[in-house]
């Protein structure tokens, strides 16, 4: 379940949001972010991305970042990026990580091949579906119960209940679901994106 179960968040729970409009909770209530379909209700940590040890394990920031950033940056415009990357951003791989990409590799394997999908999931799953859902690519669904199966409770694709994607689509969703980086004819694309 990956529920912390020592130290000082043990078994910590959730808080709720029952507002159903707030931005701040996601389908099964819990103050997550919205594309955050995580059912437990307990605090949870993944420390891996899709299962393997992330490129940024070896990124933690340290005090050389820190001091770096309030003694050689000048501008706010460089400030600004450089604290949210590189003193800041791996924190959220490293401690929270991904894991549900499970049913990507069952789908994808074959026709993707283990090592191209391996490389894009690990690049990118931290942040796809973040990407998508502030690029209104994709929304949460309104409500899932406790009881939801986890694969019946996940974003809904815009554009995805028609039977093909246009060229103009594809286009769209291939920016942020990284598809333009593999060379894959148009429908494993449409598939990949429908998928996730």
């Amino acid at each position: 379940s990956h529920m912390v179960e020592e130290g000082r968040w043990a078994y910590q729970e959730t808080i709720t949001d029952d507002d159903v409009d707030s931005e701040a909770r996601n389908a099964y209530g819990w103050l997550r972010a919205p594309w955050n379909l995580n059912p437990s209700k307990h605090v949870t940590r993944y420390h891996k991305i899709c299962g393997v040890d992330s490129a940024y394990n070896n990124d933690w920031p340290d005090c050389e970042n820190h001091h770096y950033a309030l003694k050689s940056i000048t501008e706010y415009s460089e400030y600004q990026p450089y604290m949210a990357y590189q003193a800041h951003g791996s924190v959220h791989s490293l401690v929270g990580g991904t894991s549900g990409c499970y049913q990507w590799y069952d789908k994808f394997k074959d026709s993707v091949g283990l090592e191209q999908l391996n490389n894009l999931l690990i690049d990118k799953s931290f942040s796809l579906l973040r990407g998508a859902w502030r690029e209104g690519l994709c929304e949460s669904p309104e409500y899932c119960s406790s009881d939801t199966p986890e694969g019946e409770c996940k974003l809904l694709c815009k554009g995805c209940d028609s039977e093909t994607f246009s060229k103009q689509q594809l286009a769209e969703y291939a920016g942020q679901f990284w598809l333009n980086e593999t060379d894959y004819n148009d429908l494993i694309k449409e598939q990949m994106v429908r998928e996730v």
